[in-house]
């Protein structure tokens, strides 16, 4: 008990008493008392702190763990104090019976507390499946393996809360009903052990039972991008960007906080972090690391834009890095090409070695956007039509384009010679894969390099994907829960690949195909 100073305002003189308010009332209403909690894993609490004055700070431990203090954010006010939900880590606390503390301290440093018995135990595992996986077997066979002092009691496979199978230790999922189904089919593992210690796994499987397609390579994590010689793929557990070399299957560390990149004739361009300087991103190669926004590269050099922020000062410059040296030069002054340029945007390099980029022009009636190629050094501006550019690609010394238009439709161009109307998805040697406008019955078509248009509507909402040799295209095509891979030929009927979600890559004249962690060949050669 404390002696308080009071100051009476109407009588205009202070007392002291020896009386005080009392110091918060702590309660903890959940867990239970002697629940269990995995080991290494945080204590999920419910506080109620009652208290005459301000609650300033709660804080929870767990014996012999490190102390938690319960952001303002977590807790709630109430007529008689706060009541908080926090999460109290029980990082190096051994296995055995612990005891949780919740302490408030309020506005008058008065500290009360509250205490709850629990059992810390090692939590059950879910063996026999990687998740993020592709699976190709018939069945998803799982096992619950513990090692605490708690043996397994339940193992069940669900689809969200459904459950599909259930069992004490094994359970085995029957995978024909799912055959074409992806991640958003949201599969989950669930395992409980005695002492009520519960592990769940969402498996976000891929599972495709089409027979016949080769497997030639599996990483521990998600593949980004696959080319004849090399495979980028992010770290399942630990994360990190890695490279692996398709001939030997050694895997090279990129970046420990990397998250995504581009191939190259030799290694990678990786991703690194946000520049806290300025709106840009830093990129990281062999030869040192540079910053700037969507970098677009033939492998051996890019062309990429300082920043994406119109405030930004970057925003005018185009750039051009030099993998072979590292070097960065700016090819192009906007400023010589236009009145008030901003937003460059680099777009590829061409066979030839020009190079492409986009700009935005502010105008006295709007925003115009334009191209530029700079081709042995000159820049020039071409001129092109449209105001509003959605979606650009270099397809080799030529340049794909659709523009804003009416009525929510999009005209599309190639170089400046208009094809139609339509929403561009890919131009590869002169062929170009587009949609029709919305509003219509989205007709998927192919022009081809003497400008014929062939129509290839032949799936209802088809997800289109990547052209390769002689106009033929990809297609993922949906029917409920599955998914399947089409390759389209110009004529003649499609050709199923693969069963699920999927990535089509066009490589060496053949296809591969790209599904979760495992890189397979639908059609060779395959590099």
């Amino acid at each position: 008990m404390k002696a308080r100073c009071l100051t009476l305002a109407v009588l205009g003189c202070t007392l002291w008493t020896t009386s005080a308010w009392a110091a918060p009332a702590v309660s903890i209403t959940a867990p239970a008392a002697n629940a269990g909690v995995g080991r290494g894993r945080t204590v999920d609490v419910s506080v109620t702190v009652t208290s005459g004055v301000t609650v300033k700070t709660v804080t929870g431990q767990v014996t012999g763990g490190p102390s938690f203090t319960v952001p303002p954010a977590m807790c709630t006010l109430t007529g008689t104090g706060v009541s908080c939900f926090a999460q109290i880590p029980t990082t190096g606390v051994p296995n055995g019976p612990a005891t949780v503390t919740l302490a408030a301290t309020d506005a008058l440093d008065d500290v009360g507390t509250g205490t709850l018995a629990i059992v810390v135990d090692d939590a059950p595992t879910i063996q026999g499946v990687l998740p993020n996986s592709l699976v190709t077997s018939p069945s998803l066979a799982l096992t619950c393996a513990d090692t605490g002092a708690y043996a397994c009691t339940s193992l069940e496979i669900l689809r969200v809360e459904t459950p599909l199978v259930s069992g004490t230790t094994s359970v085995s999922l029957p995978l024909g009903p799912l055959d074409g189904t992806g991640p958003d089919y949201q599969l989950v593992a669930r395992a409980r052990d005695a002492k009520g210690i519960e592990t769940v796994v969402p498996l976000g499987l891929t599972v495709d039972l089409t027979p016949g397609v080769r497997v030639l390579s599996r990483v521990p994590g998600e593949i980004l991008e696959v080319s004849e010689k090399s495979i980028l793929f992010r770290k399942r557990d630990a994360g990190g960007l890695f490279l692996r070399d398709r001939a030997t299957g050694v895997d090279t560390l990129l970046s420990l906080t990397g998250t995504e990149g581009k191939l190259l004739d030799q290694g990678a361009l990786f991703y690194v972090s946000e520049d806290p300087a300025g709106p840009h991103y830093l990129w990281g190669t062999t030869r040192g690391s540079f910053a700037g926004v969507n970098p677009r590269t033939d492998g051996k050099r890019a062309v990429f834009a300082g920043s994406a922020d119109y405030a930004s000062p970057e925003a005018i410059h185009c750039y051009l890095v030099d993998f072979a040296t590292g070097a960065v030069t700016t090819p192009v002054d906007l400023t010589t090409l236009a009145s008030a340029p901003r937003a460059c945007q680099g777009l590829g390099i061409a066979p030839s070695g020009d190079l492409y980029f986009s700009f935005d022009n502010f105008t006295g009636t709007g925003i115009v956007q334009d191209f530029v190629r700079v081709s042995g050094g000159v820049a020039s501006r071409l001129n092109f039509a449209g105001s509003r550019h959605t979606t650009k690609i270099l397809d080799g010394e030529h340049l794909a384009f659709d523009t804003t238009g009416a009525a929510a439709s999009s005209n599309l161009y190639y170089d400046n010679v208009l094809l139609g109307v339509g929403y561009l998805f890919d131009a590869r040697d002169g062929f170009v894969l587009f949609r029709g406008p919305n509003g219509s019955s989205n007709p998927v078509q192919v022009r081809e390099p003497d400008n014929t248009l062939v129509d290839r509507n032949i799936f209802t909402l088809p997800n289109l994907g990547h052209l390769g040799p002689a106009g033929e295209f990809s297609v993922g095509a949906r029917t409920g829960d599955a998914t399947a891979q089409n390759l389209v030929p110009l004529t003649g009927r499609p050709t199923e690949v693969a069963r699920g979600p999927g990535n089509l890559v066009p490589v060496a004249g053949g296809w591969l195909l790209v599904q979760a962690d495992t890189l397979r060949c639908a059609r060779a050669p395959c590099g």
